[in-house]
Formats: C-alpha cells, sequence, structure tokens
C-alpha cells in the first residue's frame, strides 16, 4: 500500500485523473454557450507557496493555500498566479497505482495578459474506483482592463502531460453590443439533496420576476469550500438558463463567485451575459427555510 500525504495524494490522484482523458463536463454549457471554441494550457513556473497540509481524524487530507505561477498559452498568452486548496477522501482500498478516493479542488485563478487579465474561481471533482465517474472542472473567468466585456467559460479538460502541463477547452464569451445590466436577487429553500427552489426579482433592461429552480454540487469535505451548479428562472416572459461557480468565503455560508447566462425561450432566447455573484447559504436550516440567496450583478448582452 501506498504511503499516501496529502500533497504526494493530489499530485499522483491528479495525474491519473487528466492524463488522456477528454470530459464534456457541462452539457448544457457546450450546446447552448454562445461564444467562440478555445483552448488554453496551463504550464507550472514556479511554486511561490507550498500551502498547508494535514490529516483530520476522519482520515481526510486537506490542502489549503498553495501558490504557484503558470505560463499561459494556446488561444490565450499570459502568465497566472493560481491559488489552490483541496480535499482527499481514500473511498476503498489501495494498490500501487492508486486509491478509491474522491478529490475535491478549487482553484484561484489570475492570468495576466497585455494591457489586462482573467479572474475567477475554477473547481474540479474527481472520483477514483469502480464507481468513478469522469472527472468534472468547472471556471468561469471574468475579464479586466483590456478584456473587459469578455468571460470565460471552461469545462472540459483535454489532458495533462509529463512536464505537469494541462489544457483546458471552453468557450470565450464577449459582448457584442450590450443590452444592459443584470441586476438579480433571489431567495430559495432546499427541496432535496443538491436542489433548490424559490423565486427571483430581476430588475434592469428586463424587469422580471418569477420561479427558480436551482441544482447544485458541494465541494469539499466534510463542509463545502466551493460549489457549482445551474439555474432555470421561469416567468410568463419565458425561461432563462444560467450556470455559476462559487467560493464559500466565510463563516455562515458566505459565497462569492460568478454566473453565466446561457439564453432560453420567449423573451430569453438569445440573451446572454455574465457577472458575479455575491451569495449566503444556510445549511443549517436555522433560519426556517434553508438555502441560498443572493444578488447577481453583471452585464447581459444579445446574440
Amino acid at each position: 500500500m501506498l504511503n499516501f500525504t496529502g500533497r504526494r495524494a493530489f499530485r499522483l490522484i491528479l495525474a491519473l485523473a487528466l492524463v488522456a482523458v477528454f470530459v464534456p463536463a457541462m452539457a448544457v454549457a457546450q450546446e447552448s454557450a454562445p461564444g467562440t471554441p478555445l483552448t488554453i494550457v496551463f504550464s507550472p513556473v514556479e511554486e511561490i507557496e507550498p500551502g498547508h497540509e494535514w490529516g483530520d481524524a476522519q482520515g481526510i487530507f486537506h490542502l489549503r493555500g498553495a501558490v504557484n505561477r503558470e505560463a499561459v498559452s494556446g488561444d490565450i498568452e499570459g502568465m497566472a498566479t493560481t491559488a489552490f486548496g483541496g480535499d482527499f477522501m481514500i473511498t476503498g482500498e489501495c494498490n500501487e497505482e492508486f486509491c478509491e478516493s474522491l478529490v475535491y479542488q478549487w482553484v484561484e485563478v489570475d492570468i495576466v495578459t497585455d494591457g489586462g487579465g482573467w479572474s475567477g474561481r475554477t473547481v474540479l471533482v474527481f472520483a477514483e474506483g469502480e464507481a468513478a465517474e469522469p472527472p468534472a472542472v468547472h471556471a468561469i473567468l471574468i475579464g479586466y482592463g483590456a478584456n473587459a466585456g469578455k468571460a470565460l467559460l471552461i469545462d472540459q479538460v483535454l489532458d495533462s502531460s509529463d512536464d505537469g502541463s494541462i489544457t483546458f477547452s471552453g468557450y470565450l464569451l464577449e459582448q457584442a453590443g450590450p443590452i444592459g445590466g443584470v441586476n438579480l436577487h433571489y431567495d430559495l429553500c432546499f427541496t432535496g439533496e443538491g436542489t433548490a427552489a424559490g423565486g427571483f426579482l430581476m430588475r434592469g433592461p428586463f424587469e422580471d420576476a418569477g420561479n427558480l429552480d436551482a441544482s447544485f454540487t458541494p465541494v469539499g469535505a466534510p463542509e463545502p469550500s466551493a460549489i457549482f451548479g445551474d439555474m432555470t428562472f421561469t416567468s410568463a416572459r419565458g425561461e432563462l438558463h444560467a450556470l455559476f461557480v462559487e467560493y464559500v468565503v466565510g463563516a455562515n455560508g458566505h459565497n462569492i463567485g460568478a454566473f453565466v447566462l446561457l439564453g432560453g425561450t420567449g423573451d430569453y432566447a438569445g440573451l446572454y451575459g455574465f457577472g458575479r455573484v455575491v451569495e449566503r447559504v444556510d445549511f443549517t436550516g436555522e433560519d426556517g427555510c434553508a438555502g441560498p440567496s443572493g444578488y447577481w450583478l453583471g452585464e447581459s448582452y444579445g446574440s
């Protein structure tokens, strides 16, 4: 049996997870995203901070605050700073090649390019073993400076190489004639494991209110450190579909992240957008109707 300690475990499991795979992690994004397909490669340059790792009484390995510099190539050229954490759980038997396990990782990404950059959050979930599903990667990076008015929706891992580089693919979203801002508030109750429902109120050029259904996956163990999922907004005007990626950044379930609007039906056909999320999630149920409540602030644009 291998001696799996925190950093060795993360590096080995990720290598096994990402070698020679092509994973359609967000089918809805691939079918509906209004952007231009792209691929980008992250290649390690140097370790800035090794981070802190420890194992707990439940046998879960944790890693926090590991910071690296990465060279970015492909359809985007630049340098990136990545700060990541993760949780690694052994769920079954181990041999010389792998352990049956579940790995969660979340990465804060800042890519600097000529005159601007991209910032946001990435989450990756991978299970190794008989019941394993393909690895899933979810990222929304918002452009700034020369890249303002653009966003990156990353939804696939292509492969990793022997030098540690990893190739991702997704979509470049651009505002081609912005329609106006997105100012949206919602309040939800949990309806089951990984689901919630409630209502929304949207202001700005799209004044509307109606029902909202969400599905989500918490990332991390034993407590969530990140969340990703999708939402469907329904009103008399039609349906609007969206994806989101969030980080848990403090006590009481305070989250920040990003969203992408993917169009829909009725008045929402061809409506796209992206922006920032500020949210509070109560996982305890102490407020009487546990669930997420929050704001989406960003920009909308037409197809």
